[in-house]
């Protein structure tokens, strides 16, 4: 685990799974951030301060930002209308994690952040390697044909990276999904983590997010947490670098 020092936008302490190496790093955490909080506000970027990084800059990553607009009908209903931002972060110096900030979000708070991300470093005029993917074997409960969905997936020493493109048929499933990823690394997890790509009737620029969750290789999408709608103009997917969790000896 990493902790972070400080940071500029006033959120608490803020802990991070971490892969560090001397070309790159693979960070991976989860925060709430107010954007009426008066150090967001004179904040001209998000900076969040660490001991030491392995390396002093890098390459540009993108993480989600999600916003949930959670809508209670007249007649009892409740619909969710979360929806998503992709914004730009890097890393500034040793000591130094910057992101965006996303303007379009300020009327609205608390905003969720999700870091899933691998930071390269930048200018080493050094040739870059080709990872060999891994193939992965999917099915779903309850039965669903997945023969339209695409993936990609690199497994390195202590993390693995994960491209996941799912059919639209998913929003016609009305209770909990579970996607089994055989051949994917049992030792990589993620809490929660939004799907992207999902029509969103009050947010039609950003889209909206179901809410899912990844451990031993396969992926809860909770329809508790689902984004309301359905249309077949979805395109859901997500995209993940994960750290794998150290094994654990036994004696």
């Amino acid at each position: 685990m990493l902790k972070s020092i400080s940071n500029n936008f006033g959120s608490p302490e803020i802990t991070f799974r971490a892969a560090q190496h001397d070309r790159y790093v693979v960070l991976n955490a989860h925060f709430t951030y107010d954007p009426a909080d008066a150090a967001y506000l004179a904040a001209q970027e998000l900076e969040i301060k660490f001991p030491d990084l392995s390396i002093d800059k890098s390459t540009e990553a993108g993480i989600i930002a999600v916003h949930e607009d959670i809508y209670e009908s007249p007649y009892g209903d409740t619909y969710r209308y979360h929806f998503p931002a992709v914004l730009r972060s890097r890393i500034r110096d040793r000591n130094t994690l910057c992101i965006e900030k996303a303007v379009g979000f300020d009327a609205y708070g608390p905003v969720q952040v999700y870091i899933h991300a691998m930071y390269s470093t930048l200018n080493t005029g050094e040739l870059t390697g080709l990872s060999e993917g891994t193939p992965l074997a999917l099915s779903c409960t309850p039965e669903l044909s997945l023969l339209n969905s695409s993936h990609a997936c690199v497994i390195g020493p202590d993390w693995v990276w994960l491209y996941l493109g799912l059919p639209h048929t998913i929003g016609q499933v009305r209770e909990d999904m579970e996607i089994v990823l055989d051949g994917f690394p049992a030792d990589a997890a993620c809490g929660e983590f939004p799907i992207m790509g999902i029509d969103n009737q009050r947010h039609h620029d950003n889209g909206g997010v179901h809410y899912a969750s990844l451990r031993s290789g396969r992926i809860s999408v909770p329809y508790a947490t689902r984004n309301s709608g359905y249309s077949s103009a979805d395109k859901p997917f997500a995209y993940l670098a994960l750290v794998r969790e150290p094994a654990v000896l036994t004696i």
